[in-house]
């Protein structure tokens, strides 16, 4: 009932160092996925399908009122499902995971978020570059041109307050920590990540949200152009796929090419078994049609070994679509593009190469088959 709900709010401003421009702070924050994983008890996000606006009871932020109506019907929008790792809420009334809905839209001055929690919890929340004025700058900031202002709004049952803002600080408090933290190991990093990119690898990978590519290769924003999708499947007929090799290829030139499986797969699983899920059925049919061409040796071993052996065949199978693609070829044979088979253990963390390379005969009736002049 709304005579026991609490509304209130948490803000804060950074300084942003003289080093870091606007726009580069803007490219941080439009970075949905970045914003999300900054938040220290996030565990796991997805984007959802369907709507990118919030409900209108959401939307009623004084702040924001005159553009959050446009930048929500833009395709700057986006709606996630996001899990958070909980030790504790008060009186023991949830324990572990939370999962809530979250809105995102980028500004022209920043990011909005509009956030449903179970219990009634809602939050509005707004990060707006600000340029400093003569009359007002933050404590202890010094000269800089802009500050970063980040404001939650936050409405829920009144027991639940302090815990809520107890949680909103230490996120808080960790971005920006995050954000000092990397300004003063590398001055250059935002600025040469505003002025483009150069990676040397594309990584073809699973969404799992466990397999982090960037983080599990030791690098940093930047160095890795990426393609996720459920169970790293690779067909030629995708054009999605299709479309970032052409780009990584052709037009970044990436030097490497990873395909990456890895264990306790889910989407490997559900190929293995017969149950009905929907949508994702048509899109696991060439691991099913992999689980048939090999059904002879996966039968033979056991459940666990079979999902580990059914994940390598589907990466070996991703290797072969990429030997076929023209562009692919193109850059094998002009500038020795390389590719590499890998499969990340969940459990401990390493990975391990597969051998594909095949034998010289094959590479050139393969060449033959499908370069395209």
């Amino acid at each position: 009932m709304s005579m026991f709900r609490s509304s209130f709010t948490v803000s804060r401003q950074t300084t942003l160092p003289a080093s870091v421009a606007k726009e580069d702070v803007l490219t941080l924050l439009h970075d949905h996925s970045e914003m999300i994983t900054l938040n220290p008890i996030v565990i796991k996000h997805e984007q959802m399908q369907g709507p990118s606006s919030p409900p209108p009871s959401l939307q009623q932020d004084e702040t924001s009122a005159s553009d959050q109506d446009d930048i929500f019907s833009s395709p700057a929008g986006a709606k996630y499902s996001i899990t958070d790792q909980m030790s504790y809420l008060p009186g023991h009334l949830w324990d572990g995971k939370i999962v809530y809905t979250a809105w995102f839209a980028n500004a022209s001055d920043g990011l909005r978020s509009f956030v449903r929690a179970p219990m009634g919890v809602e939050i509005r929340g707004s990060w707006r570059v600000i340029p400093s004025t003569p009359g007002y700058r933050p404590e202890g900031s010094g000269d800089l041109d802009h500050y970063l202002e980040e404001r939650a709004v936050v409405s829920c049952n009144s027991l639940l307050r302090p815990f809520i803002q107890k949680t909103l600080d230490l996120a808080l408090a960790q971005n920006k920590a995050w954000a000092y933290k990397v300004a003063h190991e590398d001055p250059s990093f935002f600025p040469k990540l505003g002025s483009g990119q150069s990676p040397e690898i594309l990584w073809i990978g699973c969404a799992d949200s466990r397999i982090p590519e960037t983080t599990i290769l030791g690098l940093k924003p930047g160095d890795v152009f990426v393609h996720r999708n459920i169970a790293n499947i690779l067909h030629s007929a995708d054009i999605n796929a299709g479309s970032v090799i052409e780009f990584a290829v052709k037009y970044l030139k990436v030097k490497h090419i990873i395909v990456c499986g890895h264990t306790s797969c889910g989407g490997v699983n559900a190929a293995l078994g017969n149950q009905k899920l929907g949508m994702i059925d048509t899109w696991l049919l060439p691991l099913r049609q992999l689980r048939m061409k090999h059904a002879v040796e996966l039968e033979a071993l056991p459940q666990a070994e079979r999902t580990f052996r059914l994940a390598q065949l589907n990466v070996a199978q991703s290797l072969d679509v990429l030997k076929q693609n023209a562009v692919v070829i193109d850059a094998i044979k002009d500038r020795d593009l390389r590719l590499h088979g890998l499969i990340y253990n969940v459990g401990t963390g390493e990975l391990t190469t597969l051998g594909s390379e095949g034998d010289d005969k094959e590479a050139k009736a393969r060449i033959e088959a499908f370069r395209l002049e």
